[in-house]
């Protein structure tokens, strides 16, 4: 998208609708997307060319990180501790999976080997070089070369120090400054959409975050992988046996870059961020191992034996965890040169609607990669991963995901912030994963957005919905149609329920209604939930309770409250026993409220109990709605 946008001379553009927004993380891939893109056009190739040609990028890289380990190895150790080594990178199966795929993960990789590997072997300029390439191949390629040239440093002289830092460190910290400056400049921003959408809320979010991350840490699962066992006696088997000053200076570099992936961590499968480390294992592996053949070749050879042994079992269930997760065959197995088959599940929505869709044309879909470029669309990505509204939208009311940003697609007459503003883009198609709409949905639904879409077409992966004759214009005209909850639990100051205070800690448990969840609550005659607003007082535009049910007929309360406790606005709704009921109300003037009450009483005065699912109070703080006016277009 942004190589074939800047052949086109619009810059670095996602798309046309936000303008420059740095969506990628390989500033120099981009380059080399535009060179293959153009080729491929010039050449009148399938447009999907593009990306076998990546990988004909990649699997050259990964190629070589195995000779260069190799080689380095066979030229500083026994023969028994090369081949562990090697072995280490040629049974690798995230390096095998990312040297097969058309990202940055193959090249960034082997300019990291290349970079330790010089420095190791005191070659300053190759290192530098090298660098220069890390620096511009992925936005955090400056903590990549501070973490090798850290280690790099133990092993060395002090008269080696000083030339690694003028002719290594200096020249690349001086080009490291031309190039962030510029980043600001252009882009007018000091972090990527990427790093704000998917990362900067495991550091900076807020404390009550709803996320949605794996149920183990990104590390845990590596170490899970390789088995902690292997790795200990990889890292630190030398130290009993033979302590070098070059392996500490390894154990440093992995040390640092392992600290980092496990707080960045990776949704997709295969541990990409761990692919640069694996070379670094394979170095100290050698170290172990030849620690061990220097006590006698036959004991190298049986510990060579052993590793061989072991890496083969990792990579076979390596292997059946990636068909598992793929759900198909590996190539070697079924060969095919179906481009449905290869650029499945993504190919069936693009097959729906090429025929559709002219260039240019605005859809909204958060696999924001292959479909819209194929289709030459201007995509809407609404987990920000591309899309700076999304990703510095001031709201707190999404699920915060490894992928972004996250605000689930109903059907329900409530919007976010992020919904309302597909509402006021009105995209001509809004894609959405089979799997998403039913955990949210309970199957795909036939209508989206209060009827706004409506279903065209869906396979077992994607549903492609349309605009329906329902006018969204309210959302073109009406700022104050942008609204976040805060009555969230991420926003919520304060809870206290039947007059007992809520542990904050316990908030998202306690209250899944308060997060768009349902949740059941057991009631003595009555039941009250008292919130308090972390943003103070703010404008309060909407009331929303999506459904609720008593086993007992109950009258339910809805009160605003001012900061010093005056009575702003109520409203009440009356339930017969085991009737389901609800409300969405739309405030003829804003109520500047800083508190909320559920009241739910029951006449007679017995036991109840209670089902409530999604509570709300829409309002508009400060912060969103100078934000809505800097960057949404409306209609005046």
């Amino acid at each position: 998208m942004y190589a074939r946008n800047m052949l086109r001379g619009r810059g670095l553009v996602y798309s046309s609708l936000e303008g420059k927004v740095e969506g990628y993380s390989d500033f120099l891939m981009v380059f080399v997307d535009a060179i293959t893109y153009g080729f491929v056009r010039l050449a009148h190739l399938p447009l999907y060319t593009v990306f076998g040609v990546g990988e004909l990028i990649s699997l050259p890289c990964g190629a070589l990180i195995v000779w260069l380990i190799a080689r380095f190895l066979q030229r500083n150790y026994s023969a028994p501790a090369a081949v562990a080594g090697t072995v280490v990178v040629v049974l690798a199966g995230p390096l095998a999976v990312w040297s097969c795929a058309s990202l940055e993960t193959a090249p960034f990789a082997l300019g990291l080997t290349v970079l330790t590997l010089s420095l190791l072997d005191k070659r300053w300029s190759a290192a530098m070089v090298a660098g220069l390439v890390l620096l511009l191949l992925r936005i955090d390629g400056p903590l990549y070369i501070a973490a090798v040239i850290a280690g790099a440093l133990v092993p060395s002289s002090a008269a080696e120090r000083r030339t690694i830092l003028r002719r290594v460190a200096m020249p690349l910290i001086a080009t490291a400054a031309v190039y962030f400056s510029w980043r600001i400049i252009y882009f007018h921003r000091l972090l990527t959409t990427p790093l704000e959408a998917k990362v900067m809320y495991k550091l900076t979010g807020p404390a009550r975050a709803i996320t949605k991350n794996p149920a183990s840490n990104y590390l845990l699962r590596f170490i899970s992988l390789y088995g902690a066992p292997f790795l200990a006696l990889a890292a630190f088997g030398w130290v009993v046996l033979r302590r070098t000053r070059r392996a500490a200076g390894i154990v440093i570099t992995a040390a640092i870059l392992c600290a980092y992936v496990a707080v960045v961590s990776d949704w997709m499968f295969g541990f990409r961020f761990f692919v640069p480390v694996i070379p670094l294992i394979a170095i100290l592996t050698a170290e172990t191992v030849d620690a061990v053949a220097a006590r006698g070749l036959a004991a190298g050879v049986l510990a060579t034996a052993a590793c061989v042994l072991w890496l083969a079992h990792v990579a076979a269930v390596f292997a059946r965890n990636f068909e598992e997760a793929e759900q198909d065959q590996k190539f070697v197995g079924a060969p095919s040169a179906d481009p449905a088959r290869f650029f499945s599940p993504w190919w069936s929505a693009y097959a729906a609607l090429r025929d559709r869709v002219p260039p240019g044309t605005v859809i909204a879909y958060n696999q924001a990669g292959f479909v819209p470029f194929m289709l030459d669309a201007d995509n809407i990505d609404d987990l920000g991963i591309c899309s700076r509204f999304y990703a510095e939208l001031p709201t707190q009311d999404v699920f915060y995901t490894e992928v972004g940003r996250y605000s689930p697609l109903t059907n329900k007459d409530v919007y976010s912030a992020g919904l309302a503003y597909l509402l006021n883009r009105r995209p001509t198609y809004l894609i959405e994963r089979v799997d998403l709409l039913k955990k949210t949905n309970g199957d795909v639904p036939s209508e989206l957005l209060d009827g706004y879409y409506r279903r065209l077409w869906s396979d077992g992966f994607n549903a492609v919905y349309i605009p329906t004759e329902r006018d969204p214009g309210v959302f073109r005209t009406d700022p104050t149609r942008f609204l976040e909850n805060v009555a969230h639990v991420a926003r919520i100051s304060r809870a206290v329920e039947n007059g007992t205070e809520i542990p904050p800690r316990e908030y998202a448990a306690r209250l899944p209604f308060l997060h768009e969840q349902s949740g059941i609550v057991d009631a003595q005659r009555s039941y009250s939930l008292d919130l308090k607003f972390e943003t103070g007082p703010v404008p309060v535009h909407e009331i929303h309770l999506e459904r609720i049910r008593s086993s007992a007929d109950a009258t339910v309360t809805l009160l605003l409250w001012s900061s010093s406790g005056e009575r702003l606005h109520e409203e009440r709704l009356v339930l017969a026993a085991r009737r389901h009921g609800g409300m969405h109300v739309r405030l003829a003037q804003p109520v500047i409220a800083a508190q909320a009450t559920l009241d739910v009483a029951n006449p007679a005065g017995t036991a109840f109990q209670l089902r409530i699912d999604d509570l709300r109070i829409q309002a508009q703080p400060p912060a969103l709605a100078k934000y809505i006016a800097a960057h949404v277009p409306f209609v005046r």
